[in-house]
Formats: structure tokens, sequence, C-alpha cells
């Protein structure tokens, strides 16, 4: 009885969540907000829609149970931290996350979570980390506040805004302390849910009754929740309302022009204008939105997704930054790649621009180039033509280190296309692209074409070495079989590139195939000795290097991805030193997920250049 008890508490945690999460189907269906926020049609679909974007390699079975079996003394009371919305089978990590892991390590290590991570396996990964169904790890919460707050914190970081209103609304009200409830206003306010926000501002500005309080894990920022208010008095042009808890947020010594500005503006002042707003807030952007003002040309730090994304859908924003915001907040996955495909094609640009688009873009550079050959790539018909635009996207992309993502931008156009001989030439590109993306079967095709035609091709022989690590990286044996020979004709094909290269590109590729026990070791390292015998490069801290290594050994999936993703931080895997990626690869193939590891090995060898 105990037993069954148990399983029944344990399908509540899982059914709290997961039932709204998934469709009868088994398949996980997009998030939303919760019942009564105000609906909005926003241009861009953020790649937090659990549909957006692939999870993992494993597809859940309709109708599977994502309980792994636990013993009666196992399951603990039923804790809102074990909510999440991916299940074992949809791409999570299982209940038992954090089996054996201190609390005291996943609550140091979850703030230091990166955001701005262009790695599509990095992504997928702490994606998946933030939003799986798991138990929390032992221990009590002191004075943290548990690991909810933390997950929001994050999933709010990534711009992963419809995650951070699901999660968030999900909770009881009690458990909503400041850190939640200001992830869930920034989103609303970033997704333009301005009656969701007030709704937060007054709940956090009017003290609850003594005997259902929380306790609080931090003081809230009071001066944002007065802020928030004052602009939703000035909504509701409750105006001497609006003017005392302006003279509030001043008496509090605040210092922000721009929102000061931002009100004179919605009090009717015409000549009220913001020039300049590179630190721009959600809080600044909903009232320009309220304002309709303009955005200024500095607006934001493209580099913290979710203002990126807010810009990319923001009413005020010219074209050109809607442009670089919605290719940078889909570089960091904070919008789903069809989504910028949609935005470079609305992109403007003359008839006589997209048919001369290799020399337009040549002209342009920066995202318009981009958009201009998505757009030369999809208006042809032709595969011939297709390719040719496609692979001078590719360049572009390897050149300036976004090839994974215009990879993806790109998939559907790809997919039309089909290996033949006579487009051997392309082979490289499009299977690079589709080892990028982990179409698996289909970038096979593409190296056995090129390895068919590689006899009477030069381009096809070129193809064929170009791929082969990859392909060997990718998926092993199934892709392509080892072969010294080809090993050594492959790193001749390197030796012979530009000498800044050679080393580089070797040091990773020789360091990764060690972390899959490929047999390079024998080999003539020559060209290595060649390179400085030290180089700079981002390195993770001693208790990083060892509590991966540690907890990697003893079975903690939680706490090695967490150490993982912590060492690899926001830096591209090419500026790392090869040892770590290497290192981070072998760590996660030695703890059964090897897919994983296989992801992010070709993400690392892709942007070294491979």
């Amino acid at each position: 009885m105990t037993s069954c008890r148990n399983r029944v508490a344990l399908g509540l945690v899982l059914g709290l969540v997961v039932g709204p999460a998934l469709a009868q189907t088994g398949k996980p269906t997009p998030l939303s907000p919760a019942p009564g926020a105000r609906a909005t049609a926003a241009p861009v679909r953020p790649a937090a829609t659990i549909e957006s974007q692939p999870l993992s390699n494993e597809t859940a079975k309709p109708g599977e149970a994502s309980v792994a079996p636990v013993a009666a003394n196992e399951l603990r009371p039923v804790d809102s931290e074990s909510l999440g919305l991916l299940s074992e089978q949809a791409g999570g990590f299982g209940v038992n996350l954090y089996a054996n892991t201190r609390r005291d390590i996943v609550e140091a290590l979850l703030p230091a979570l990166p955001a701005a991570v262009a790695s599509p396996a990095l992504q997928s990964l702490e994606r998946r980390m933030l939003l799986s169904i798991a138990l929390p790890p032992e221990g009590d919460r002191g004075q943290r506040g548990g690991l909810m707050p933390l997950r929001i914190e994050r999933l709010y970081a990534r711009g992963d805004l419809t995650a951070v209103l699901y999660r968030a609304n999900a909770l009881p009200a009690r458990e909503v302390d400041g850190r939640i409830a200001l992830a869930r206003a920034n989103a609303r306010l970033l997704t333009d849910d301005l009656g969701g926000a007030c709704q937060d501002a007054r709940q956090r500005l009017t003290p609850p009754p003594v005997a259902s309080a929380a306790p609080a894990a931090r003081p809230a920022p009071n001066l944002f929740w007065d802020k928030l208010a004052a602009f939703c008095d000035l909504q509701n042009r409750d105006m001497e309302r609006a003017q005392f808890g302006l003279a509030l947020v001043r008496d509090q010594g605040d210092k922000d022009a721009a929102f000061f500005t931002l009100a004179d503006a919605l009090m009717g002042n015409a000549k009220a204008q913001v020039r300049s707003l590179p630190e721009a807030t959600p809080l600044h952007l909903a009232m320009l939105r309220a304002a309709n003002l303009k955005l200024p040309g500095d607006a934001g730090a493209l580099n913290q997704p979710a203002i990126a994304r807010g810009i990319a859908i923001h009413p005020g924003a010219s074209p050109a930054q809607k442009l670089e915001a919605a290719h940078r907040a889909a570089l960091y996955g904070a919008i789903a790649p069809d989504e910028l495909a949609r935005v470079y094609a609305q992109a403007e640009f003359q008839p006589a621009q997209v048919k001369n688009a290799f020399a337009e873009s040549a002209k342009m550079g920066g995202v318009r180039a981009r958009a201009i050959l998505f757009r030369a790539a999809q208006e042809q018909t032709l595969p011939q033509a297709r390719a040719e635009a496609l692979r001078a996207l590719y360049q572009l992309g390897r050149s300036e280190g976004d090839f994974a993502l215009l990879a993806r931008v790109t998939l559907p156009l790809l997919l039309e296309m089909r290996p033949a001989r006579e487009q051997a030439w392309f082979a490289a590109d499009a299977g690079r692209a589709l080892y990028s993306t982990r179409r698996l079967a289909e970038a096979k095709a593409w190296y056995d074409a090129a390895v068919q035609a590689a006899g009477a091709d030069r381009d096809a022989a070129a193809a064929t070495l170009a791929l082969w690590p990859l392909a060997r990286l990718a998926d092993g044996d199934a892709a392509a079989p080892w072969s010294g020979e080809r090993f050594r004709q492959w790193r001749a094909a390197v030796e012979a590139g530009k000498p800044e290269t050679v080393a580089p590109r070797l040091a990773m590729a020789l360091l990764l195939f060690d972390a899959f026990a490929e047999p390079v070791i024998g080999i003539d390292f020559q060209a290595l000795h060649r390179a400085p015998a030290t180089q700079p490069a981002p390195m993770p801290s001693p208790l990083t290097w060892y509590g991966m290594r540690e907890a990697s050994a003893e079975g903690r999936v939680g706490e090695t991805v967490l150490h993982v993703l912590v060492a690899l931080g926001e830096t591209d895997l090419a500026r790392h030193s090869p040892i770590v990626v290497a290192n981070a690869t072998g760590t996660l193939k030695a703890l059964g997920l090897e897919k994983d590891a296989r992801a992010l090995a070709v993400d690392a060898a892709i942007q070294a250049g491979l």
C-alpha cells in the first residue's frame, strides 16, 4: 500500500505540469500564458515553445508513463520543486536527475548557468536541465528559497519567456517569491501582457495576510515594483495616483532618466523623446510601446536573449533593428529557427537585389547579407542554383560563427534537395549542415554520394575528406568506418590549408577523436609541434573541472551536466582550449549521454573550422 501511495503521489507531481503540456498523443504542445492573461499575437514565436525545436534524439511514445520504478522509501513528499515540463520520454533527464547530489552544489551551479549560448547542443542540455521533471536533491532549502526560483531566473535569462510564464503560473501563489514574480513580470512586459504585469505589481505591493505570508528567499526589488505600478497607473489614466507613484520613485533616488522621460510622454508631453537607450529594460520597452514611440537606434543589449527577443517583436523597432535582434535571439535559442526564416523572408529588398544576391551580400555584410542569400536560395527552384546560394550562405556562417543557426534556418530548403553525382561539389556544405542539425541519415546520403563520385570528381573527393571526421564524430561506425588511410589523407588536406588554421583544427579534431576512443595515438603530431607551446584560452575553475570529473565518475547526472554547462559558459567552443571541450565531451559520453556528447563534438568541430 505504501508503494502504491508513493506512485500516486509521484503521478500527481508529474501530472500537475505534464498534463497541460502534453497533448493526448503524448507529444509536447506549445506553452502559453496562464488562463486569464491577455492574449496577444506576437509576430515571432519563441523557441521556448516546446514543439519549436527538438529537445532530444529520443521521441516520446503516446501514452507512455514517465515514472521510473521508485521504491517505497525513495520518494519524498510531493514538492513543487519537482515540477517541470519534460518527462524522460519527452527529452527530460528523468525523475532521478539529482539522485545522490548535494543541494548546496546544485544551488551554487544553477545561477552560474550561461544565457547567451550559440551551441545548439549546449542549448538543448541547459533547457532540458531547467525543464525536466525531477525530484529535488536532498537537503533543506534554507535561505535560498529552493530550486524553482533559480530555474525560472535562468529560463528568463535564456529568453525562454513562455516557459517562464508557464512555470510561474503553475505554482501556488504562496511559492511565488520576489525572484519568480520579477521574472514573470518582465516576461509579461516583453510579450505585451501589460495587464498581467500590472497584476503582479499589485500583488507585490499589497502585503499578504500574515497567516498566508511565505518567507521570502530575499527581499523583492521594491523600486522595480514601484516603477511598474506608476506605469500601470499612467496606462489606466489615474494621474493622481501615477504622480504619487512617480514621486515615490524619485524619493528613492532613482536615476533612470529614460523612465521619467517616458512617463512624461505618457502624460501627454509630445516633446518627450528618448534618444539613447543602450541599457533598455523590459519596462522601458513596454513604456515605449505604450507611448507609441520608436526605439532609439542603440536600444538594448542584444547579448541578452530576452531583450533581443523583445526588440525583435517590438512595434517601435525599425526593420533593421528587428532583423538584427531576431537573428541574435535565434542564435541564442530565444526564438525558433523557422521564425527567423520568416523574418529573413520579410526583409525588404528590390527584385534586382535578390537577383544579384551574391554581389549584393558582399556589399551589405552582416545580417542583411544572410537574409538576401536566404531569399535567393528560397526563390530558386533549380537544385544547382539553390545549392550555390546555400553554399554562399554557409560559407558566411562558417567564417563568422553562426553556421549552426543558418543550417537550422535553411533546413527545409536543404531537405527538398536530393544528393546527386552532379552536385557532389555541394556535398561538403550540405553534409556539414545536416550533421549540424542532427539529420544523420540525410547527411550520410550526401557523404555516400561524395564517396561514389570521388574517383572522377576532385570536388567530390575533397568533400569526402571534409565530411569524414564529422561523420565519425556524429555517428561513429554507422556513418563511416574508421580508416587509418582516410585519417592520414584528411590530415594532409588540413595541413595543406592556411598555416594559421592547421594546428587549431588538428588539435580540436584529435582531442575529440580521443574522447570517443578513436585510435589516434601514434600518429605524426608534427603539425601540432609547429603551434605555440601554450595558447590563451578560457579555462574553468579547478572546482568546476574536478567537480565535473567526480560527478561523472559517480553517475550524478544533474550535477555533471551543470558542471559541463558552467565550464563551457558563453564562450564560443572554438575559443576554448580543445582540452576543455574534449573533456566535457568525454564526460558526457562516460555518463551515458552519448548522443549529447556527439552533438557537442559536432558543434565544436564545425566552430573550429572542420
